[in-house]
């Protein structure tokens, strides 16, 4: 049975300080695993190091947990045809929505991607029946499902509704990121990386606990817990 999913994005004293990180005021850009992501987006192979298409023209994209719309906007600018932004948080959504406006007048020629945001809920969200089943060319994620308790029901909700290919169409495709569990296993957390000597030296380590033991975590971030 899954849990309840906390929607801790629509405090407004939480969700200002979500505001101020740098993921939140640059975007892509602030994030360090971004390229990687774009090469296996972009990518006209399987393989995540061979030549870049560097576009998504006519793409159905499907952004889950898509937070202030980075994402969706740069799927625009690389031509998609469609793309639906899913978040729990009306906060996030409307910010997604102020975002989308913001940038798009900005683009030349005007784009036509049509763009979409939902409010749904990861634990629950149905995508395996008419129109979402075998729409997505892809579905993408980024820092959401660590936070999801069922996820083998969400991933096959994924499958659903990737293509599933054919002689003249490419498959869908499934690409996400989550938090590493060095990060998210510890059952008590410690606040950062800490500094030890040893042998004269200081050295950097991450206190780590619980890496095998499966089951709710609850972390303190942005000074509230989660």
């Amino acid at each position: 049975m899954s849990v309840e999913s906390q929607n801790i994005y629509d405090n407004p004293e939480f969700f200002s300080a979500y505001g101020d990180l740098p993921r939140s005021q640059h975007g892509l850009l602030a994030a360090p695993e971004w390229p990687i992501l774009e090469k296996m987006i972009l990518n006209s192979k399987s393989s995540p190091i061979g030549p870049l298409e560097n576009t998504l023209k006519g793409s159905r994209i499907l952004d889950l947990g898509c937070g202030y719309g980075w994402f969706v906007c740069w799927a625009r600018e690389k031509g998609a045809g469609y793309v639906k932004g899913v978040d729990l948080s009306q906060n996030m959504i409307n910010r997604a929505k102020e975002f989308e406006a913001e940038t798009n007048h900005l683009m030349v020629p005007a784009p036509t991607t049509e763009i979409i945001f939902e409010i749904d809920d990861l634990e629950t969200i149905n995508l395996s029946q008419h129109p979402e089943q075998g729409l997505y060319d892809l579905v993408y994620s980024s820092l959401a499902f660590h936070y999801v308790d069922d996820i083998v029901r969400l991933f096959r909700e994924i499958h659903s509704c990737l293509k599933k290919g054919s002689n003249h169409e490419r498959r869908g495709r499934f690409v996400f990121y989550v938090e590493h569990p060095i990060v998210t296993a510890p059952v008590h957390p410690g606040p950062d990386y800490k500094v030890i000597r040893e042998a004269g030296e200081d050295q950097k380590v991450w206190p780590l606990n619980s890496y095998s033991r499966e089951g709710l975590r609850l972390t303190s971030w942005l000074e509230q817990r989660e």
